[in-house]
């Protein structure tokens, strides 16, 4: 589980940097 949140928190960064 704590794996998937840490790729969870990437994706959302990543997501907020292509939207920027």
């Amino acid at each position: 589980m704590s794996k998937l949140d840490r790729y969870n928190e990437t994706y959302e960064e990543y997501l907020m940097c292509k939207k920027s």
